[in-house]
């Protein structure tokens, strides 16, 4: 949209790298933007947690399931769990900061649930 390109367009001028986190609603409007972090002429340096945590985007609800992000002392945790379960899903999710994803049908995954195989 003509918003986003007003706003990026001054990026191009700017001296060293910038890295935003624009924020969108349901509608994929934005709502809000965070500077997380400004680098150097050539790289910024990003950690997944300064991304995810932003103030006010800890938990979020879409397609039927409520997601809330945690950071911890060792990086974050992602659970996705649904509203109404067996309505719109049966299976609660989690990952952290390792990327292997767990689920359960029994409440909130935890550290503990059982891994979620491939299923190509």
């Amino acid at each position: 949209s003509a918003d986003i390109y007003r706003l990026f367009k001054g990026l191009a001028q700017m001296p060293v790298e910038t890295f935003l986190v624009l924020h969108l609603d349901g509608k994929n409007r934005m709502v809000g933007m965070t500077t997380t972090s400004i680098g150097s002429m050539t790289s910024s340096l990003v950690h997944p947690r300064d991304v995810l945590m932003d103030q006010g985007f800890s938990s979020f609800e879409k397609n039927g399931y409520k997601y809330t992000i945690k950071s911890t002392k060792t990086g974050f945790t992602i659970n996705a769990d649904p509203i109404i379960p067996g309505k719109k899903g049966n299976r609660h999710f989690y990952v952290d900061e390792s990327g292997v994803i767990r689920w359960s049908t029994k409440g909130r995954a935890t550290r503990e649930s059982p891994v979620l195989e491939d299923c190509h």
